[in-house]
C-alpha cells in the first residue's frame, strides 16, 4: 500500500477509534444504534429522491426532478461546509505528519480525500437515486444518466472548497482582529440562515411554477437560477457552455481552496492577542464565576457556537416568517394545499405545529460536549473547593439561557398569530421551556457516560463525539414521546390533553435527570 492510501485509510481508522474506548460494549450498542440510525436516513432520502423522480414523469415534468434533487444535495453539501468553515483549516497532527519521509502534497492530499469520503455519501444518496430514476421512469438517455453520475461524483467538491476557502479568510481575520471569533461566528450563521431562507423561497416558488402546469412553464423555473440551471443542463443535454460553466464553477473554488489549506497547513493557529497590561479584578460569587467562564469558553470557540446556536436562530427566523407571511403561507412552502389542511381539526394542527417547535430544543445541546471540552485541564477544574452541583449548574445555565428563552417568545408570538388563548399558549411555552431544560440536563448525563478528553482539536468533541450525537438521538425520540401519546390515547382531549401529557411527561423527566446527576452524576463526575 503506498503511502497516499496508507494515509487516508489512517485518517479514518483515527475517526472511528475516536468514537472507542475501554467500554467496548457501551459504545458497540451505541455506534451499532448510530449506523442503524444513518442507514435509515440515507434510506428515506434515496427513497424520497426516487418518489419524488415519479411524481415529476406522471406530471409530465420528469427533467424537474434532476433540477429538485441537484437543489436538495447542494442543501446539504452546502450546511456540512459552512458547519465546517467554523472551524480554521489545518490540522493539529500537521507538524507530526510533515515530518515524516512523505510528500507534503502527498499529506495534504490525504486530508482532502479523507474530507471527501465523509462528505460524498449523503449527497450521493440524494442525487444518484433522482439520476437513475430519471433514466428508468422519465425516459433519459444513456448519456444524462453517465453526466448524472459523473456530476454526482464532483458535487462533493462544493462543500470541500467552500470549507477551506472560508475557513482560511475567517482564520486570518481571527488573527489580525479582536472579537473576530463572535463576528466570524455570527457571519457564518447569518450567511446559514440566509441560504435557508432562499433554499425554503427557491422550494415554495417551484411549488407555485409546478402545480398544474404545463411542462414548458413549468421548466421555466430550471432557468431562474443560473449555477442550478448549469448543473441541470450538464445532466440533461450536456451542451456546451452549461458543462464548461459547471465545470469552472465546481474546479475553481475546490481550486483556489485547496491551495489556501495547503499553504496554512501545519501553521499554527494564533488567535488575537491584546498588548493592554491592565489587569481588572472582579468579586464573584463561585456559580457566577463558573458561569462566566462557561459562557467565555462557549463565546471563544466558533465551532461550538455554530454547531449549536443555529437551532435557536433558525427557530427565531422561522417564527418571524410565520408571524409575518402567516400560516397560510407556510403551508403552501411545505406544499400542502389549503383546501386539504383546512379540513384538519384545529387541536391538531396545534399539536403538529407543537412538534415542529419541540425539533428545534431537541438538536440543540450544549452540555453533550461540555464536559469533554475541559480536556486535560479537568483537573485544574476539580481541583477547587467547588461543588460539584455548581458545575452542572453552570454547564446547564449555558444551554438554558441559548434555548429557553427563544422557546418561549416563538411560543408568545404564534400564539398570538394564531388566536391561541392565553392557557393554551402559557401551556405550550411551559412544554418547551421544560423541555429544553431537559435536554441541557440530558447532555450532561450522556456526556458524563461517553466523555472524551484525549481530543486535540475542538471539532472532534463538538461535532464528531458520541455523546453529541446519542444527545442529539436521545432528544428527539424524547420529543417523540408526548406526541405518541397524544395520537394513541388522548386526541378525545383535544390540545389540552397534550399539554397536560407534555407537561406531566417533561417534568418528569427532568425531575429524574435532576436527582441522578444528584447522585450517581455526581460520583461519575469526580471519578474522572
Amino acid at each position: 500500500m503506498n503511502n497516499f492510501l496508507l494515509l487516508v485509510k489512517t485518517n479514518c481508522q483515527i475517526f472511528w477509534g475516536s468514537l472507542k474506548t475501554r467500554k467496548k460494549g457501551r459504545y458497540a450498542a451505541s455506534g451499532g444504534l448510530m449506523a442503524v440510525v444513518l442507514l435509515f436516513v440515507g434510506v428515506s432520502m434515496s427513497y424520497q429522491s426516487i418518489m419524488q423522480a415519479q411524481l415529476f414523469a406522471e406530471a409530465g415534468i420528469p427533467k424537474i426532478g434532476i433540477f429538485m434533487s441537484l437543489l436538495s444535495a447542494l442543501t446539504i453539501g452546502i450546511l456540512f461546509g459552512l458547519m465546517r468553515a467554523a472551524n480554521a483549516p489545518g490540522s493539529r497532527d500537521a507538524e507530526m505528519l510533515l515530518s515524516l519521509p512523505v510528500k507534503r502534497l502527498t499529506v495534504v492530499g490525504s486530508k482532502i480525500v479523507t474530507q471527501y469520503i465523509f462528505d460524498a455519501p449523503l449527497m450521493l444518496l440524494i442525487f444518484v437515486p433522482a439520476v437513475i430514476s430519471y433514466y428508468v421512469i422519465g425516459g433519459g438517455s444513456i448519456g444524462a444518466l453517465l453526466r448524472g453520475l459523473l456530476l454526482a461524483l464532483l458535487l462533493p467538491m462544493i462543500p470541500i472548497a467552500l470549507a477551506y476557502l472560508i475557513g482560511a479568510v475567517l482564520a486570518i481575520l481571527q488573527e489580525k482582529f479582536k472579537l473576530t471569533g463572535i463576528v466570524t461566528t455570527s457571519i457564518l450563521m447569518v450567511m446559514f440562515i440566509g441560504y435557508m431562507f432562499i433554499n425554503i423561497q427557491s422550494s415554495s416558488f417551484l411549488g407555485s411554477v409546478t402545480e398544474g402546469a404545463d411542462p414548458a412553464s413549468a421548466y421555466t423555473v430550471i432557468e431562474k437560477f443560473a449555477p442550478l440551471s448549469w448543473l441541470t443542463h450538464f445532466v440533461l443535454d450536456g451542451s456546451l457552455f452549461p458543462v464548461i460553466f459547471s465545470l469552472l464553477m465546481l474546479f475553481v473554488p475546490f481550486y483556489l481552496g485547496v491551495r489556501l489549506f495547503a499553504s496554512r497547513f501545519g501553521r499554527p493557529k494564533n488567535g488575537y492577542h491584546s498588548s493592554s497590561k491592565i489587569l481588572s479584578f472582579v468579586g464573584r460569587s463561585p456559580r457566577r464565576a463558573l458561569l462566566d467562564k462557561e459562557i467565555k469558553r462557549y463565546l471563544s470557540c466558533s465551532i461550538y457556537v455554530f454547531n449549536t446556536a443555529f437551532g435557536p436562530l433558525l427557530l427565531l427566523v422561522l417564527t418571524a416568517a410565520f408571524v409575518i407571511a402567516g400560516p397560510e403561507a407556510v403551508i403552501s412552502s411545505m406544499g400542502l394545499p389549503m383546501e386539504e389542511f383546512g379540513a384538519v381539526s384545529n387541536d391538531l394542527i396545534l399539536v403538529i405545529m407543537a412538534a415542529a417547535l419541540c425539533f428545534f430544543p431537541a438538536m440543540t445541546s450544549t452540555t453533550a460536549s461540555s464536559i469533554s471540552l475541559e480536556g486535560k485541564q479537568l483537573w485544574i477544574l476539580k481541583a477547587h473547593p467547588i461543588p460539584t452541583e455548581d458545575i452542572f449548574w453552570a454547564k446547564s445555565m449555558v444551554n438554558i439561557i441559548l434555548l429557553v428563552p427563544a422557546c418561549i417568545v416563538s411560543v408568545l408570538c404564534i400564539g398570538i398569530r394564531m388566536r391561541m388563548s392565553a392557557a393554551e399558549t402559557l401551556g405550550l411555552a411551559a412544554v418547551l421551556a421544560l423541555f429544553g431544560v431537559f435536554i441541557s440536563l440530558l447532555g450532561l448525563i450522556v456526556n458524563l457516560l461517553f466523555p472524551r478528553f484525549d481530543w486535540d482539536n475542538e471539532t472532534q468533541v463538538v461535532k464528531q463525539s458520541m455523546s453529541v450525537m446519542l444527545a442529539m438521538l436521545a432528544g428527539f425520540i424524547t420529543a417523540c414521546i408526548p406526541f405518541v401519546l397524544y395520537f394513541v390515547l388522548l386526541q378525545g382531549f383535544g390540545f389540552a390533553g397534550f399539554l397536560t401529557a407534555g407537561i406531566l411527561i417533561f417534568a418528569l423527566l427532568t425531575s429524574g435527570a435532576f436527582v441522578f446527576l444528584k447522585t450517581k452524576g455526581k460520583r461519575m463526575f469526580e471519578a474522572l
